[in-house]
This record gives structure tokens, sequence and C-alpha cells, in this order.
């Protein structure tokens, strides 16, 4: 065992309960035995009492190092019961020195002894206090009892009731001292928590980007961080409410000031915006937040809570409201916000009056793609922001938005019915007619507008549907116009969603079918050949007619498929006609194409493929073509006709006259035949007019030398008149009607070609345009 651990188990071995009761009876003991030589030794009074006083002192400050290991205190019991201890070994020393007596220097040693056996343990220590008592018995028998023996007996006996002292008390003792240690451990360890929380809490505050605050209600005291203060630049501290609540905008100042009403004992939190000024003059977003405390009586007495810089976090908010509602070009609403607007004005103009209404206009910039091509997308920009500005300046509207591209939205409030929309579309009309740049290269801008009228219990959204719809239609009719929506036009737009929607199962369920309608010659009244014609079976609304979904069919995307679905369905029925009366060479067949046909580059290719799998030659086929088709792709289609019309196939221009491009598509391209177009031919026996319109156009066909064929005859006379005109061939009710396949075969079986009148019977009304 090493000195270290030898010297810690002796230390463990003597705690300070036990020496405390020695050191007690030693300091005694020299209290007498220092009287005692005083008097004995009067000589010695001053230099002994002045080396015990020096030597005292130096052995209280290394007995109490020693022995207790803790700060000094003079009048703690175990400071002075280690004084008195090294009194009484000071003095031992000194005595020896002192006497010459023997005896005396023997019996003080053995008096020591006898008070060093406390030392020993309790089981070694009666042992000795026996054997002694018997020795001392066996003595003072036989000699008498001597003085050497008293003063270790008497030593021994105050060791021995020393013992049975300290053993008695010992539990109690060391129960107090361990409970008293584990009560200073457990304090230092609070102490540490205590002051390593208040390092984080002092280190969280420092480092927090929000201020605390605690507000005294009935003081009016507002204690602040330094966080507080510089949030809002101030150098000295805010110590009042009064201070802080006078630099919050004026807006929101009562919402502050009445934190302590809103608050209840179950809900104590709060949680409010607000901006408060700064010390540079400029208004601060703080989000504050915290909660009440309250009293016996459930009264809040105070506020404390958190105060965080928002500012930053309110401008980005704002940024992307202005990105989600407002439009970056021109800084207008957007089609969100502007429904939104198109709500509240409708609720708020019923509040004013039931029967008002808003009015919702869109407005297209005309040619304006023009603009882009021309002078790119830069001019273009600056065109929106022009008229934007306009708009928002001159017209009065509501609120005006940028919904897409070139295309705005107005609305005004408390207009009393549809006809004062006519007077805000002549206002928008003025500033759009307003030109764009200065000199001789001002623009003269215009706009195609369409208005719907609404009260309250209109959608938003089906208003502002209503004035696209109604834009459409002024823009068909041309720049500069404007369409007031009205219900007839919602109901025929209903209707033709309906058909373009129900289109594609229609030509998969096999109701378009194809009528056909003869062509005779006018100086002899025979068949030369069947006009195709597309009718709808539809399952609801019967039979219809090609102009009551030709545009439904364009809108659908699928006008190519039903051009091509009607061709081959032709070519069937007449490869079965022919194979009936093979000996009618003249027989033809002609039906309408589109011009989505030729956007297919092999479209002529997949012509020939069609006649040749039905084995038919192509004079046969007469493909009916017209100038709004070449119009819509010249530089497809008419290449595309010229290499069908050199494979044999005969191309006919139809509804011939109704547009004014009718000479130039005559000069580009010759025909074989031209097919006057109805509206020529109705009344024409009572109108000079149409008879020398007729005329001329006939004349130009006979010029050409080309067939020219005359459509919807309906009575002898119209027949008379074309003839006279110099009109080779007619189609309509006169001669024949539209038919089916079967009642065409009958006519067919007729050889004659005359009209019996069991076929006028079968005909039905609706099949006799």
């Amino acid at each position: 065992m090493s000195v270290r651990t030898r010297r810690h188990t002796i230390v463990d071995s003597w705690p300070r309960d036990q020496l405390n009761p020695v050191l007690t009876a030693l300091g005694a003991l020299y209290t007498a035995l220092l009287v005692n030589h005083t008097l004995l030794q009067p000589d010695l009074q001053v230099a002994p009492l002045a080396f015990l006083s020096s030597g005292t002192l130096l052995l209280f400050i290394g007995s109490r190092w020693l022995l207790s290991h803790r700060e000094l205190s003079v009048m703690s019991s175990e400071s002075l019961s280690s004084t008195l201890a090294g009194a009484v070994i000071l003095h031992s020393f000194l005595h020896l020195y002192l006497l010459s007596n023997f005896s005396e220097t023997r019996s003080l040693v053995l008096l020591g002894l006898g008070i060093l056996t406390f030392f020993l343990s309790l089981r070694r220590l009666t042992i000795i206090l026996a054997v002694t008592l018997a020795v001392w018995v066996i003595v003072a028998a036989v000699g008498g009892p001597s003085a050497a023996w008293l003063y270790f007996a008497f030593g021994l006996f105050i060791a021995t009731g020393l013992k049975l002292y300290s053993v008695i008390n010992r539990s109690d003792v060391a129960t107090s001292l361990a409970t008293a240690e584990e009560t200073q451990k457990r304090c230092r360890e609070v102490e540490e928590v205590a002051d390593r929380t208040g390092e984080q809490l002092e280190l969280a505050l420092d480092s927090s980007e929000e201020g605390f605050w605690r507000w005294n209600l009935e003081e009016g005291d507002l204690e602040t961080t330094p966080r507080f203060n510089q949030m809002l630049g101030l150098e000295t501290p805010v110590t009042r409410a009064s201070q802080w609540l006078e630099r919050l905008r004026a807006s929101h100042r009562p919402r502050i000031e009445q934190l302590h009403r809103s608050v209840t004992v179950s809900r104590p939190r709060f949680d409010e915006e607000c901006e408060v000024l700064h010390a540079d003059g400029t208004y601060r977003w703080v989000r504050v937040r915290g909660m009440a405390h309250f009293d016996d009586d459930e009264q809040p007495v105070c506020l404390a809570g958190w105060q965080a810089d928002i500012t930053q976090f309110k401008t980005m908010q704002r940024k992307l409201y202005q990105r989600s509602f407002r439009d970056e070009l021109t800084g207008l609403s957007n089609r969100q916000l502007f429904l939104r607007q198109i709500e509240g004005a409708l609720q708020q103009t019923h509040q004013a009056s039931p029967e008002y209404g808003v009015v919702v206009l869109v407005l297209d910039i005309d040619r304006f793609r023009r603009h882009i091509d021309r002078s790119g997308y830069g001019f273009a920009d600056d065109i929106l922001k022009v008229v934007s500005q306009r708009l928002q300046a001159r017209v009065g509207a509501l609120s005006v938005a940028r919904l897409e591209a070139d295309r705005f939205g107005l609305l005004f409030s408390k207009l009393v019915n549809p006809l004062a929309a006519q007077g805000v579309a002549a206002t928008v009309r003025q500033v759009m007619a307003l030109p764009f740049g200065e000199g001789e290269s001002a623009l003269q801008l215009s706009g195609s507008m369409g208005l719907a009228w609404g009260q309250l219990g209109v959608p938003p959204a089906t208003l502002l549907c209503r004035a696209h719809r109604a834009m459409r239609q002024a823009k068909s009719r041309g720049p500069g116009r404007y369409v007031v929506y009205d219900e007839e036009t919602e109901g025929q737009h209903e209707e033709q969603l309906e058909l373009e929607f129900r289109l594609a199962a229609a030509l998969r369920r096999g109701e378009l079918v194809l009528v056909y309608q003869p062509v005779t010659a006018l100086k002899n009244g025979r068949i030369v050949g069947v006009a195709a014609q597309l009718r709808w079976n539809h399952p609801s609304r019967g039979l219809l007619f090609p102009e009551q979904f030709q545009d439904a069919v364009r809108a659908s995307g699928l006008e190519a498929a039903v051009a091509w679905w009607s061709l081959r369905e032709a070519l069937k029925r007449m490869k079965g006609w022919l194979a009936k009366d093979p000996a009618n060479p003249l027989f033809s067949i002609s039906l309408p194409v589109a011009a989505r046909q030729f956007s297919d580059l092999g479209a002529v290719d997949r012509v020939f493929e069609l006649l040749q799998q039905f084995q038919l030659a192509p004079e046969m086929l007469r493909l009916e073509v017209t100038e709004a088709t070449i119009e819509a792709q010249p530089a497809n289609v008419l290449p595309m006709l010229s290499e069908l019309q050199d494979g044999g196939v005969q191309i006919h221009l139809s509804s011939f006259g109704t547009r004014q491009a009718s000479p130039a598509v005559l000069e580009e391209f010759d025909f074989d035949a031209l097919k006057l177009a109805p509206e020529f031919v109705e009344g024409i026996e009572h109108s000079v007019q149409k008879r020398q319109a007729a005329g001329a156009l006939l004349n130009m066909a006979s010029e050409m030398a080309v067939d020219s064929i005359a459509e919807g005859l309906d009575s002898a006379r119209q027949v008379e008149v074309v003839e006279s005109l110099g009109c080779d061939y007619g189609q309509g009710s006169f001669f024949w009607p539209a038919m089916d396949q079967e009642m065409l075969e009958a006519i067919l079986a007729d050889g004659e070609g005359k009209r019996p009148a069991e076929v006028i019977q079968m005909a039905p009304p609706e099949a006799r345009r």
C-alpha cells in the first residue's frame, strides 16, 4: 500500500465526529494543567504564556488545515478543540523540559498513553481497560496504589468514556453529517445548473432576433431587453408602455392597447402584427406575441412576450401577392384578382340598389400579332403599357385587368341595364382611337370588345366567360366592333359546344350519314351525277343539316377526319351503283373537301389510293372546293388541286361569287366547273339585280369554257331563268331532293331519268332541301 493510500485510509478511519470529543477533553485537561503550571512556576508566567500563545496560533492554523480542510472559523467548535489539543501537546513537551523529576514526567506520559487509547477499537479498548484494572488491583493489594498507575488509569477512563459517547452518538452524527453533505452537494449542483441556465439564457437573448418585453399593467412599466430597443433603433431603453405604444402606427395602436382585454384565463396567449416607428423615421413591421399573467380574481396583471422584426417577411409577402394577383408588365390586376373584384362589385352594387348591375368588358387589341411580327416584343410591350395607362386614367372603370397577352378586362358598376353598356363601349373606343406615337410613324389602334351585364347571383367566372364570347363574335365581324351578350346567343353557343363535344362519339357510332342529290342537265333533264351531302342523325335533336353543325366540326378539330370519312363512304356507294348499272359511264359523284385535308402532304396520294381501292376511274370523282378553303391554305391547296386535276379528278369551285377573291382565284387555277351559290338563285325570278349578278357570273364561266351548275333550284321559273342565262346543269328540290342510298337506287333504275310519283312520295319532307 502506498503512502498516499495509507494516509487516505487513516483519515477515513478518523472522521471529525470522533475527533471532536477527544480534542475537547484534551482542551479541558490542558486548561487545568496550564492553571496548575502557572501557579507552581510563577517565574515562568511571561515566557511560557507568550510561547504558548504564539504556538497556539500556529497550531490553530496547521491543525485546522490538516483536520478539517475547510475555511478557517475561529468560533467553530472544531477550531477551538484543535487549538486546545495542540496546546496540550506543546505544554507536555514544555513540562518535560522544565521538570527534572522523573516521576512527574512518567506520570504525564502515562496519562497521555491512557488518553490515546481512545483511537483503538472499542473491543481492544475494553480488553486493555480490563487488564489495567486487574493489574491495578493486584498492585494495590500487594504494595499500594502508585501515582503512575493512577495517571494511566485516569487517562484510560477518560478515553473509554469518550469512546462510548462517540459510539452511541455515531449513527446520529453520521446521518446528520451525511444529510448535510448531501444537501450541500445538491445545493452546489443547483447552483451550477442555475449558473449554466443563466449563461444559456443570456446567450439566447444576445443571439436571438427577438426582443423580450414585460408590461406591468398596473404600474404601466415596461421591462425590455437590449434587442427590443435595437429593433426600434433607440439608444435609451424604453421604460414605459406608453412610450412604446406612441410609436405604433395609429391604425394598429388600438389592437395593442386592448391586448389585456382580448385574453382570458382559458386563452392567455396573443399574437399580433403591427407597424412601429423606427428611429430613422420609417415604419417597421413587427410581430408581438406572448401570454398574460392573472391574479387570484382572474384579472390580467402583466403581459410578457417577444417582439420580432418581420419587415423582410412582409416585403416578400407583398411581392408574392403582386406576382399572384398583379401583372408584372402593366401592374394591372390579373384574372384571379379581377374575378374577386367582380364578386365584390356585384355585392356592393346589389346593396346600393337591387335593380343595378355590373358590366364586364373584354377588350382585345386588333392586329396585335402583326405589330409583334413587325416591330418585336419590346415595341408590343410598350403598346400594352400605354393602353393600360390610358384605360386606367380615362375610362372611369372600377377596375382594369390584363387577362392575357393583348386582352384586357374592364369592370363597371351600378349600371341599370345592358343598354348602358353601349355607352361604356363608346368611351373605350374613343380611348383606343388615340394615336400611339408621334408623327408619321404614329399607329392607329382599335379593339374588339365584348360586354356582359349581370347582377348578384351570376358567378363572376360566368360573367367573364360571357364577355369573352361576345368579344369573339365582335372580332369575327371586323376590327373596332363590339357585341353585347344576350341570352339567345348564349343558347346557340351552348348548342354548338354540345355538338362539338359529341362529334367524335357521333363519328364512332355511325351517327353521321351521307345523302345524295342528283345533278341534272338543264337541256334534257337527265341525271349526270350525284352530289353527296353530309347529315348528322342526332339521337335527341333529329336530322341536322351541315349549316347546323359545320362550326362545331371546325372547332372540334375533326374537320379533316369527317371529310376523309365522307370521301371513303361516297366512293364505296359509287362502286355499288356502278356494279348495278355499268353501262352509264357518264355517271359521277361530287362532294366538298375541307381545308385541313390539304394540311397533310400525302393527301393527293390518299385520294388516288381510295379510287384504286374501289376500282373507280378518277374522272368519276368531282371535288368541290370553296374560295374560303383556298384562302385558308393557299400555299398547299392550289398545288394539290393541280396534282389531282392532272390525275383525272375534276375540280369544281363551289359557292362561286360569294367572296371578293373569285376573279383572282379563277386567274390562278383552271376549274372544271363553277357552282353558282344558292344565294344568287333564291328569288332570281323576281329580282333584276340577282339576275344581272348571276348573268355576269355565268358569262364569266362561259368565257372560260367551263361548265356551270346552279344550286338551290326550287321552281320551274328559276330553272327557266338560269337556263336562259346560259347555265348548263342544275341541282335542287325541283328536280330531285336529297335522298338516301335506297331511294337513289330506285331512281337510277329508271333509265329515262324521270321522276316517278312514287319516288316523290317516298322522300321525307326534311330531305327535300
